[in-house]
């Protein structure tokens, strides 16, 4: 089969998880004797590449990115974006005969949709996010799903509450500014929206996600189906712990590592306010997080020799932070879609600690592969890591069977064929 993949970002340029786990379907793919094509914006790098296998296709693209940088998002969701990539797909799919389309991320559905209705291809959209629930989604940093009262109206208070808490210090021109694009994003969402339930097959990365979807009424529950993350190709980790951890001062330290970008939806300021209650007991603990800063999210004057930002690390190096870590923490607030960091650390053998929000209860089972805490409870936070800190047998069997869980209900192999067998329905029914 010839499958094409469609993102708004590939590696070397990949910002956040997403990009990883449609890196690893790729190679999946490959590997079970499938040709993949990858279709994405170039943002300075070469505009054919063949990388494991897969041959990537990268278009001309305005704005030139380093690695982990993220777009200005004004520049992927409007209408001007959706025809002109759009062109490119079909350009590019037509040029390699590619018989599927699957796309990877919401800002590149517009497009490769109506690139498959030139072509009469199937698309197919996994859904790895919220961006096609609600521009800011602060309902759902308390509540487990999206309150039915929700309109227009309420989405302008939620944009007050947002604005409140992002915007703070900022000129009325930047707010004035900021209002206007919310706006916009608002239109851009029910654009987006009209073409989601025109794919010819919806992919979620989690039960939680696809629940919070089909009570949001983006779709019916018949329309989409649950298929997890690839987990990371571990074979190609190798690890001298003793030197990584002297190369980044770890030495007689107790690491507690928290990996994505800082924010308040990942639950990093929740981290910070828990520490103090994880110092008392292990007093020589180490939270280290590795992802992007946030200027909003400030670390106390009383914790900074104990706390660690890496910045934005290439993958492979984080691969190998893991295998350092005593505990890996992903204390999101908003309900996580899958949660890949855990999936990536319970592969490696690391103890995971991770709370009860959306796509998180369906990796870790609580007490059994990992230790799962109610969301923005510091105290309860802090209580979970001191006890895999202070608890070393604990941990081990945590490590062990997080990645037995990995090797049998997020086995490549499996995944990649329940995708495969999508793809053949979809096609089926196109004939």
């Amino acid at each position: 089969m010839r499958i094409g993949l469609v993102n708004e970002y590939f590696p070397p340029h990949a910002p956040g998880g997403a990009e990883w786990s449609a890196y690893y379907l790729g190679r999946g793919l490959v590997e079970a004797g499938h040709r993949v094509v990858v279709i994405t914006p170039n943002y300075g790098a070469p505009h054919n590449e063949v990388r494991e296998g897969m041959a990537i296709r990268r278009f001309w693209y305005p704005q030139k990115l380093e690695p982990g940088d993220l777009a200005r998002s004004s520049l992927h969701g409007n209408v001007l974006f959706y025809l002109y990539s759009g062109s490119q797909v079909y350009r590019i799919a037509r040029e390699e005969g590619l018989e599927v389309l699957h796309v990877q991320n919401v800002y590149s559905l517009p497009g490769t949709l109506l690139a498959s209705r030139w072509l009469r291809v199937p698309t197919i959209v996994t859904l790895r996010d919220l961006r096609s629930v609600c521009v800011g989604c602060l309902c759902l940093h308390r509540d487990e799903y999206v309150p039915e009262h929700c309109s227009v109206l309420q989405h302008w208070h939620c944009m007050k509450e947002f604005d409140s808490r992002y915007n703070v210090g900022k000129g009325i021109w930047h707010r004035a500014k900021w209002y206007s694009q919310a706006v916009a994003k608002r239109l851009d969402l029910t654009v987006r929206n009209w073409f989601l339930r025109r794919a010819d097959r919806v992919i979620t990365i989690s039960d939680g996600l696809k629940a919070i979807y089909v009570r949001a009424g983006r779709f019916s529950s018949e329309r989409a189906q649950t298929i997890y993350n690839l987990p990371p190709i571990i074979s190609s980790v190798e690890v001298n712990a003793a030197q990584l951890r002297c190369q980044y001062g770890f030495q007689g330290r107790k690491i507690v590592l928290a990996v994505g970008k800082m924010s308040f939806g990942k639950g990093s300021d929740v981290l910070l306010s828990a520490a103090s209650g994880i110092l008392r007991a292990v007093p020589n603990a180490l939270i280290v997080f590795i992802g992007r800063k946030n200027p909003l999210i400030e670390v106390p004057k009383d914790l900074q020799p104990h706390v660690r930002m890496l910045g934005v690390l290439p993958h492979q190096q984080v691969l190998k932070l893991y295998c350092v870590a005593d505990v890996v923490a992903m204390p999101s607030v908003w309900p996580e879609p899958h949660g890949r960091v855990l999936l990536e650390a319970m592969s490696l053998g690391r103890p995971v600690v991770g709370t009860k929000v959306g796509g998180i209860p369906e990796t870790v089972e609580d007490g059994v592969s990992g230790l799962l805490v109610a969301r923005s409870d510091p105290d309860m936070l802090a209580a979970a890591i001191t006890r895999i800190l202070l608890d070393a047998e604990l941990g081990e069997r945590l490590g062990k069977c997080g990645r037995q869980v990995v090797e049998s209900r997020f086995r490549a192999e499996d995944i990649v064929q329940r995708t495969l067998a999508l793809y053949r329905e979809a096609l089926t029914e196109r004939e």
